[in-house]
């Protein structure tokens, strides 16, 4: 993975705390990404090529308007403002190579200085039971972190019973003989967000996944949920201030579900 800085962005080490989100269900990490990235203090600080990311190009997705400023497959963003890297991915990951992927990544945080990681991910909700569906919406969180008081005491649940989870050391340290291949579940729901959870833990990071369980759909209900449990965690943790209810909502929003009809149709 090489790492392209922003020529106007100063020569200094990026912050040690890094946003990431997962691609699953609904997109919701990516949806949650562009809130964090469309508030006025964050600043592009480069991009990042990797060979097992689909190439994709396109205009400034945020806005409020077009501006002409090309946007790419996978972005670097610092929040000068919260002391946060944020990377954002815009396409998926080359089938069947999300561990080398996720490898990739966990190798360029650890080289730039990041000490923590933070993964924003949707879970399928057609694995909830019954109980968990009356609960409405939830946090579900999985951490290196030994101290878990800040998530207990914000009632946060540990994601249990994960095949996702309890795969992904092994599939990085290497798959065995009888490993025969990841199937459609893994590969977009669970496979992305514990194998770059696994690759961190490995590299010695410090790594947190904040999960919501949600189905294919509107998912912006979804990524404002995710985002406003990040601050509520990062105020905790890190001291950063940011209210997700007063985020300007990025201009990629607007065709979420495509260009509206043409008028001439009717």
């Amino acid at each position: 993975m090489e790492y392209i800085k922003s020529k106007v962005r100063e020569d200094k080490p990026l912050p040690p705390v890094l946003i990431l989100p997962a691609l699953s269900i609904g997109n919701v990490g990516q949806l949650a990404t562009d809130l964090l990235i469309s508030e006025p203090s964050v600043i592009k600080a480069g991009f990042l090529d990797d060979p097992f990311v689909l190439p994709c190009i396109g205009n400034d997705p945020i806005g409020p308007t077009p501006v002409g400023s090309l946007t790419v497959a996978l972005e670097v963003f610092e929040d000068t403002k919260n002391g946060l890297t944020i990377v954002q991915q815009r396409s998926p990951v080359v089938r069947g190579a999300m561990v080398e992927y996720a490898k990739h990544l966990a190798e360029w945080a650890e080289s730039v200085g990041v000490k923590e990681v933070v993964i924003l991910s949707g879970l399928n909700s057609g694995k909830r039971d019954r109980k968990e569906m009356m609960e409405g919406p939830q946090v579900y969180y999985c951490t290196t972190d030994t101290n878990t008081s800040v998530f207990q005491q914000l009632r946060w649940k540990t994601l249990e019973h994960s095949e996702a989870l309890q795969h992904a050391d092994e599939l990085v340290q290497g798959p065995g003989e009888d490993f025969d291949g990841l199937n459609d579940e893994n590969y977009y729901a669970g496979q992305p967000f514990s194998l770059l959870y696994s690759c961190c833990k490995a590299r010695g990071l410090k790594v947190t996944c904040l999960l919501s369980f949600c189905a294919e759909g509107d998912n912006i209900p979804d990524a404002f949920f995710v985002v406003k449990s990040l601050q509520t965690l990062l105020q905790q943790t890190n001291g950063a201030k940011f209210d997700a209810t007063t985020a300007t909502i990025p201009l990629s929003w607007a065709t979420v579900y495509g260009p509206p009809p043409d008028d001439s149709i009717w």
